[in-house]
C-alpha cells in the first residue's frame, strides 16, 4: 500500500545526498570566489592565481548545476512511481465489491454500492482515501450508505432521544418514540435515530462495535 514514509525512504538517497553534494559544491565555489584578491600593484601572477579561482568557482557551479539536474530527474521519476501506485491502488479499490465492508447492505435497499464508493472517495480525496486503512474505509462506507438509506424518500427517518425531550420530532406521541440496537432492526421496526445511535450503527455495521455495547441515548 502507498505510504508517505516509504517513498521517502526509497527516495532519500537517491535525491537528498545529491543535494548535499550540490550545496557543498556551492561552499567550494564560494569559497574559491572569496580567495580571489587582486592587488592594487597586481602582477601576472595574481591575475593567474584569480583566473584559476575563477575556473574551479566555475567548475564547482558546473557540478552543482548536473547534480541539481540529476536531482530533478529523479523527484520527477519518483512522482511518476508514486502516481502510478496512487493510481494502481485507487483502480484496485475501485473495481472491488465493497458490499462486503458494508455490513447491512442489501440488494433491496435499492441503494447503488459502487455509487456510495464513489461518492466516499469524492468526500474524502483520493489522496486520503489512498492513505486510509481498511477500517477506516469500511467505516466511512458504511456511514454513506446507511446515511443514504435514512434520507430515501420510502423510509423517512425521524430524531430520537431516550426520553422525550423538546427537539424529538414525535414528542407529542409516545407511540413512535423508541430506538433500535442496530440498523438492520431500524429497517423493519421504527424509523428513528438520533447522532450517537447512527455512529452505533455504522460502528457495529463496520463490525468495529458489539452489539451488546450499544446503550440507548444520546
Amino acid at each position: 500500500m502507498y505510504n508517505t514514509i516509504d517513498v521517502h525512504t526509497q527516495y532519500s538517497d537517491n535525491i537528498c545526498s545529491p543535494l548535499k553534494s550540490a550545496t557543498e559544491h556551492l561552499d567550494s565555489a564560494k569559497s574559491f570566489l572569496s580567495d580571489i584578491n587582486i592587488p592594487a600593484d597586481f602582477d601576472r601572477t595574481d591575475i593567474d592565481d584569480a583566473i584559476n579561482n575563477i575556473s574551479n568557482a566555475i567548475m564547482n557551479i558546473d557540478d552543482t548545476i548536473g547534480l541539481i539536474g540529476g536531482c530533478v530527474r529523479r523527484m520527477e521519476s519518483a512522482e511518476l512511481n508514486l502516481s502510478s501506485s496512487r493510481y494502481q491502488i485507487l483502480q484496485s479499490d475501485l473495481s472491488k465489491d465493497v458490499s462486503v465492508d458494508i455490513g447491512g447492505y442489501s440488494k433491496d435497499d435499492k441503494i447503488d454500492k459502487q455509487k456510495v464508493l464513489l461518492e466516499v472517495i469524492g468526500v474524502a480525496g483520493i489522496d486520503n482515501w489512498i492513505k486510509m486503512d481498511n477500517r477506516a474505509k469500511r467505516i466511512l462506507l458504511n456511514a454513506e450508505y446507511i446515511h443514504k438509506y435514512m434520507e430515501m424518500k420510502e423510509h423517512p427517518y425521524e430524531y430520537c432521544v431516550e426520553g422525550n425531550n423538546s427537539l424529538e420530532e414525535h414528542k407529542n406521541d409516545p407511540s413512535k418514540h423508541g430506538l433500535n440496537n442496530t440498523f438492520e432492526e431500524s429497517k423493519h421496526n421504527k424509523h428513528n435515530t438520533c447522532c450517537a445511535t447512527y455512529v452505533s450503527w455504522v460502528l457495529e455495521d463496520a463490525g468495529l462495535l458489539k452489539i451488546e455495547d450499544y446503550q440507548e441515548g444520546a
